[in-house]
């Protein structure tokens, strides 16, 4: 029931707090800055796939302080042909207030979803479509 309830809350947009714990994927290079939350904005031009290795175009604004990105994945998957799961992009702008809109791309390792999929499913072999909250975008992740 409680799974249930997560899937429900998770895709109701109401965020993933409460759900158990959350698997943070940090982007290549980045690390999530301690006790952020991680809720300023961040736009998704597009999503796509290479291997294991989502690659995310993102924008936002500012420009003169370092950003960190970060996925957040309470580790659910809906049962769906193929199974779908949502992740959260996290972006801290440790308080940029600049108006510039910088462009760049940003890569996440998607084994931990892969080796999760496999335990759950005692296969080696099989796909999900990974949805991003707040964005048109997705990716079938197969492997």
């Amino acid at each position: 029931m409680r799974h249930l309830l997560c899937v429900a809350v998770m895709w109701s947009g109401l965020g993933l707090a409460g759900c158990g714990p959350v698997v943070v994927v940090e982007a290549e290079g980045d690390s999530k800055p301690p006790l952020s939350i991680g809720d300023d904005p961040v736009d998704i031009k597009s999503a796509s796939l290479s291997g294991d290795i989502l690659e995310l175009s993102l924008s936002y604004s500012g420009g003169c302080k370092q950003h960190s990105f970060w996925l957040e994945w309470d580790g659910t998957f809906l049962t769906s042909h193929p199974v779908q799961t949502l992740v959260v992009v996290g972006h801290e702008a440790r308080g940029d207030r600049c108006e510039a809109i910088p462009s760049e791309t940003r890569r996440f390792d998607l084994t931990p979803f892969k080796e999760a999929w496999r335990q759950g499913h005692q296969q080696t072999e099989g796909s999900m479509s990974i949805r991003i909250k707040g964005s048109p975008h997705s990716v079938l992740y197969t492997f």
